[in-house]
């Protein structure tokens, strides 16, 4: 399978080399892992179609010999061996052929699958790091925001006891410290 090695290279490379490239090779991996898997399960359902049916199996084994399609009944005639016992061999010779094609089959279906939820396992990594990343950079604009807001309202203090209006504070030590300390802490 040579999707294999491509997805396995870009599993192991992700966690630690997060880029638009990576990502979109993982994406196209992700696509071949789907289209490989639907063939798979595709040619696995043939395959066992082909197996429940005794009559396919010898049609497949009659196939190379001389066969004659009646076109009005869309039966075929084919010369059958003389020895009953070659044409059964040859049937169980074909019926095994096909069990060979269904486990190789189901082998190549089982691994793309895995490979496919690895591929999610790793995006629903990735979404859950990048999901931290922008409630860490969330947090540090709400610092900004707050620190903000407290500047701003030192500035409105501080722009009420600059304006010349006279509130008799003003003449008063200790509401010049309190006033300074309020900024100083709010």
């Amino acid at each position: 399978m040579h999707v294999e090695p491509r997805v396995a290279a870009l599993l192991e490379v992700l966690p630690n080399r997060l880029t638009g490239d990576v990502l979109e090779q993982l994406r196209l991996s992700k696509q071949s892992l789907v289209e490989l898997g639907s063939r798979a399960g595709d040619l696995k359902q043939m395959l066992i179609d082909l197996l429940e049916d005794p009559h396919e199996i010898r049609r497949i084994c009659i196939m190379g010999r001389n066969c004659t399609l009646d076109k009005v009944s869309d039966d075929m005639e084919c010369a059958v061996p003389l020895e009953k016992q070659v044409a059964e061999e040859e049937e169980e010779e074909i019926e095994m052929l096909l069990e060979n094609y269904l486990q190789r089959c189901e082998s190549c279906h089982g691994q793309a699958e895995r490979l496919l939820d690895s591929a999610r396992e790793m995006e629903d990594s990735i979404a859950v790091n990048l999901s931290s990343r922008r409630l860490e950079v969330s947090r540090v604009e709400l610092l900004l925001q707050v620190g903000t807001f407290c500047v701003a309202v030192g500035a409105l203090i501080a722009g009420i006891f600059g304006m010349n209006l006279k509130s008799y504070l003003e003449n008063n030590t200790w509401a010049f410290w309190a006033t300074t300390g309020g900024i100083a802490v709010g």
